[in-house]
Protein backbone atom coordinates (compact mmCIF):
# COMPACT_ATOMS: atom_id res chain seq x y z
CA UNK A 1 0.00 0.00 0.00
CA UNK A 2 1.31 3.42 -0.95
CA UNK A 3 0.37 6.11 1.53
CA UNK A 4 1.17 9.79 1.68
CA UNK A 5 0.39 10.71 5.31
CA UNK A 6 -0.89 13.79 7.16
CA UNK A 7 -4.41 14.52 6.07
CA UNK A 8 -5.26 18.20 6.41
CA UNK A 9 -7.43 19.25 3.48
CA UNK A 10 -9.45 22.47 3.69
CA UNK A 11 -10.23 22.33 -0.05
CA UNK A 12 -10.00 19.87 -2.92
CA UNK A 13 -7.48 21.97 -4.81
CA UNK A 14 -3.83 21.16 -4.40
CA UNK A 15 -1.57 23.74 -2.84
CA UNK A 16 1.84 23.71 -1.22
CA UNK A 17 0.36 23.57 2.32
CA UNK A 18 -2.24 20.88 1.72
CA UNK A 19 -1.61 17.28 2.72
CA UNK A 20 -3.26 14.27 1.13
CA UNK A 21 -3.77 10.68 2.18
CA UNK A 22 -3.44 8.51 -0.89
CA UNK A 23 -3.96 4.77 -0.69
CA UNK A 24 -3.28 2.36 -3.55
CA UNK A 25 -4.37 -1.22 -2.80
CA UNK A 26 -4.49 -4.26 -5.03
CA UNK A 27 -7.43 -6.63 -4.54
CA UNK A 28 -8.52 -9.88 -6.13
CA UNK A 29 -12.02 -10.29 -7.54
CA UNK A 30 -13.32 -13.65 -8.61
CA UNK A 31 -16.47 -15.17 -9.97
CA UNK A 32 -17.95 -18.39 -8.60
CA UNK A 33 -17.23 -20.15 -11.89
CA UNK A 34 -13.55 -19.26 -11.60
CA UNK A 35 -12.75 -20.02 -7.96
CA UNK A 36 -9.02 -20.69 -8.35
CA UNK A 37 -8.15 -17.79 -10.67
CA UNK A 38 -8.95 -14.20 -9.83
CA UNK A 39 -8.52 -10.90 -11.60
CA UNK A 40 -6.35 -8.23 -9.95
CA UNK A 41 -7.90 -4.80 -9.46
CA UNK A 42 -6.38 -1.58 -8.18
CA UNK A 43 -8.33 0.38 -5.56
CA UNK A 44 -7.49 4.10 -5.39
CA UNK A 45 -8.45 6.24 -2.40
CA UNK A 46 -7.66 9.92 -1.86
CA UNK A 47 -8.65 11.53 1.44
CA UNK A 48 -11.10 8.73 2.16
CA UNK A 49 -12.88 8.99 -1.20
CA UNK A 50 -12.58 5.91 -3.37
CA UNK A 51 -12.55 5.75 -7.17
CA UNK A 52 -14.15 2.78 -8.93
CA UNK A 53 -11.81 -0.20 -8.91
CA UNK A 54 -9.83 -0.66 -12.10
CA UNK A 55 -8.82 -4.02 -13.57
CA UNK A 56 -5.17 -4.65 -14.35
CA UNK A 57 -6.18 -7.58 -16.59
CA UNK A 58 -3.92 -9.93 -14.65
CA UNK A 59 -5.21 -13.39 -13.72
CA UNK A 60 -3.76 -14.63 -10.44
CA UNK A 61 -4.16 -17.88 -8.55
CA UNK A 62 -5.79 -17.01 -5.23
CA UNK A 63 -3.48 -19.17 -3.13
CA UNK A 64 -0.40 -17.37 -4.51
CA UNK A 65 -1.58 -13.85 -3.58
CA UNK A 66 -0.20 -12.19 -0.44
CA UNK A 67 -2.68 -9.43 0.40
CA UNK A 68 -0.56 -7.88 3.16
CA UNK A 69 2.56 -7.53 1.00
CA UNK A 70 0.50 -6.85 -2.16
CA UNK A 71 2.63 -9.31 -4.14
CA UNK A 72 2.45 -12.73 -5.72
CA UNK A 73 4.29 -15.42 -3.82
CA UNK A 74 6.87 -17.58 -5.54
CA UNK A 75 9.85 -17.19 -7.81
CA UNK A 76 8.33 -18.30 -11.09
CA UNK A 77 8.75 -16.14 -14.19
CA UNK A 78 5.02 -15.37 -14.16
CA UNK A 79 5.15 -14.22 -10.52
CA UNK A 80 8.15 -11.99 -11.18
CA UNK A 81 6.51 -10.42 -14.23
CA UNK A 82 3.27 -9.75 -12.33
CA UNK A 83 5.13 -8.34 -9.32
CA UNK A 84 7.10 -6.04 -11.62
CA UNK A 85 3.84 -4.82 -13.17
CA UNK A 86 2.34 -4.18 -9.72
CA UNK A 87 5.44 -2.20 -8.72
CA UNK A 88 5.28 -0.28 -12.00
CA UNK A 89 1.66 0.72 -11.31
CA UNK A 90 2.53 1.83 -7.75
CA UNK A 91 5.40 3.95 -9.06
CA UNK A 92 3.19 5.45 -11.76
CA UNK A 93 0.59 6.44 -9.16
CA UNK A 94 3.28 8.08 -7.00
CA UNK A 95 4.77 9.96 -9.97
CA UNK A 96 1.36 11.10 -11.25
CA UNK A 97 0.29 12.26 -7.78
CA UNK A 98 3.49 14.26 -7.41
CA UNK A 99 3.07 15.90 -10.83
CA UNK A 100 -0.58 16.78 -10.14
CA UNK A 101 0.36 18.27 -6.77
CA UNK A 102 3.21 20.30 -8.26
CA UNK A 103 0.99 21.71 -11.00
CA UNK A 104 -1.66 22.73 -8.46
CA UNK A 105 -4.38 20.56 -9.97
CA UNK A 106 -7.42 19.42 -8.07
CA UNK A 107 -6.65 15.90 -6.85
CA UNK A 108 -9.36 13.30 -6.46
CA UNK A 109 -9.17 9.53 -6.54
CA UNK A 110 -10.95 9.38 -9.88
CA UNK A 111 -8.77 12.04 -11.51
CA UNK A 112 -5.62 10.39 -10.24
CA UNK A 113 -6.74 7.05 -11.61
CA UNK A 114 -7.72 8.58 -14.96
CA UNK A 115 -4.31 10.19 -15.24
CA UNK A 116 -2.47 6.95 -14.45
CA UNK A 117 -4.48 4.83 -16.90
CA UNK A 118 -4.84 7.54 -19.54
CA UNK A 119 -7.46 10.21 -19.96
CA UNK A 120 -11.00 8.94 -19.85
CA UNK A 121 -12.42 8.01 -23.21
CA UNK A 122 -14.87 10.41 -24.75
CA UNK A 123 -17.74 8.61 -26.39
CA UNK A 124 -19.58 10.35 -29.15
CA UNK A 125 -22.64 8.14 -28.99
CA UNK A 126 -24.56 5.62 -26.95
CA UNK A 127 -23.53 2.97 -29.48
CA UNK A 128 -19.81 3.67 -28.87
CA UNK A 129 -20.22 3.51 -25.09
CA UNK A 130 -22.19 0.27 -25.24
CA UNK A 131 -19.69 -1.40 -27.59
CA UNK A 132 -16.85 -0.35 -25.28
CA UNK A 133 -18.72 -1.85 -22.32
CA UNK A 134 -19.15 -5.20 -24.12
CA UNK A 135 -15.51 -5.26 -25.22
CA UNK A 136 -14.35 -4.56 -21.65
CA UNK A 137 -16.59 -7.29 -20.24
CA UNK A 138 -15.22 -9.83 -22.72
CA UNK A 139 -11.58 -8.98 -21.95
CA UNK A 140 -11.84 -8.74 -18.14
CA UNK A 141 -14.23 -11.59 -17.34
CA UNK A 142 -15.26 -14.88 -18.85
CA UNK A 143 -18.53 -14.10 -20.63
CA UNK A 144 -20.72 -16.78 -22.15
CA UNK A 145 -22.25 -16.39 -25.61
CA UNK A 146 -25.66 -16.27 -23.91
CA UNK A 147 -24.57 -13.21 -21.91
CA UNK A 148 -23.44 -11.47 -25.10
CA UNK A 149 -26.85 -12.25 -26.63
CA UNK A 150 -28.51 -10.70 -23.60
CA UNK A 151 -26.34 -7.56 -23.86
CA UNK A 152 -27.25 -7.25 -27.53
CA UNK A 153 -30.93 -7.70 -26.69
CA UNK A 154 -30.69 -4.87 -24.14
CA UNK A 155 -28.92 -2.72 -26.71
CA UNK A 156 -31.72 -3.27 -29.24
CA UNK A 157 -34.41 -2.48 -26.65
CA UNK A 158 -32.72 0.70 -25.46
CA UNK A 159 -32.05 1.78 -29.05
CA UNK A 160 -35.67 1.27 -30.03
CA UNK A 161 -36.75 3.21 -26.94
CA UNK A 162 -34.50 6.10 -27.90
CA UNK A 163 -35.57 5.80 -31.58
CA UNK A 164 -32.04 6.80 -32.55
CA UNK A 165 -28.83 4.85 -31.98
CA UNK A 166 -26.47 7.85 -32.08
CA UNK A 167 -27.73 10.14 -29.32
CA UNK A 168 -24.91 12.15 -27.77
CA UNK A 169 -23.66 11.00 -24.36
CA UNK A 170 -23.68 14.59 -23.07
CA UNK A 171 -27.49 14.46 -23.24
CA UNK A 172 -27.50 11.53 -20.81
CA UNK A 173 -25.08 13.29 -18.45
CA UNK A 174 -27.30 16.38 -18.39
CA UNK A 175 -30.38 14.22 -17.85
CA UNK A 176 -28.65 12.33 -15.04
CA UNK A 177 -27.68 15.60 -13.29
CA UNK A 178 -31.28 16.80 -13.49
CA UNK A 179 -32.59 13.55 -12.04
CA UNK A 180 -30.09 13.81 -9.17
CA UNK A 181 -31.31 17.34 -8.40
CA UNK A 182 -34.91 16.16 -8.25
CA UNK A 183 -34.21 13.31 -5.85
Amino acid sequence: MTKIPNFNAPSLHSSQNQRFVVSIRFVLRYTPSRIKESILYVRTTVNGTRAPERSLNMKIVKSEWDSTQQTILGNSDQAQICNARIQQVKTLFDKTFFLMQQSGESITAKRLQERVFGEKAQYSSYKDAFNRFIAEKITTTKVSPRTIETYNKYYRHISSFLKVTDIKISYFKTFQRRICLIF
